[in-house]
């Protein structure tokens, strides 16, 4: 895996675990708009791309697909505002990076390209993995957090008994409202 490739996945790890990754929710008005300005700036590379020749042209699309495919992933993302649909986009980036790195190895003849298409694949597959493992990670810190919620509230509970009345039901509703129970 190069450089790029790790800082990307560095980057992907940073975000996806930042709490704002998944939280940032957009209404189906800005998905619109963000939607049309993704196909505006598609429309625009690709008929860039038009003033290439040979694979030139053939990787421009496929790296303006590319981009198209992981903003209109994101925007998906930001509108459902899930934890599935981040790890979706992300997704979609690795496929969109595989496809452009595949249309690049038409460079190469025989054995060369044999050897890009097979790296290519490698880092595909590496990139899905390390989507993967995030997702395992950031669903085990999501059920951890939930256990210790549940924890505390149960300490805020046995709290409660400690009192009567009024008091005692106030402190807890104030515990349930607390812990979203």
């Amino acid at each position: 895996m190069n450089i790029a490739h790790k800082m990307a996945l560095g980057g992907l790890l940073a975000m996806l675990m930042s709490s704002q990754a998944w939280s940032q929710v957009i209404t189906k008005a800005e998905y619109e708009d963000g939607k049309n300005r993704v196909n505006a700036v598609y429309d625009q590379e690709k008929k860039a791309c038009g003033k290439l020749s040979g694979n030139q042209e053939d990787v421009c699309k496929a790296e303006a697909k590319a981009k198209r495919e992981a903003g209109l992933a994101d925007l998906d993302a930001n509108l459902k505002g899930t934890l599935d649909a981040r790890i979706s986009a992300e997704e979609e980036k690795v496929k969109g990076t595989y496809e452009v790195a595949k249309e690049r190895c038409d460079d190469y003849n025989g054995d060369a390209k044999d050897l890009c298409l097979t790296k290519a694949k490698a880092d595909r597959s590496t990139g899905m993995a390390n989507v993967d493992a995030t997702r395992k990670t950031l669903e085990a810190r999501q059920e951890a957090a939930e256990k210790k919620m549940e924890s505390d509230y149960e300490v805020a509970l046995k709290k409660c008994d400690s009192y009567a009345g009024d008091v005692k039901s106030s402190c807890k509703d104030k515990a349930k409202a607390d812990y979203r129970q």
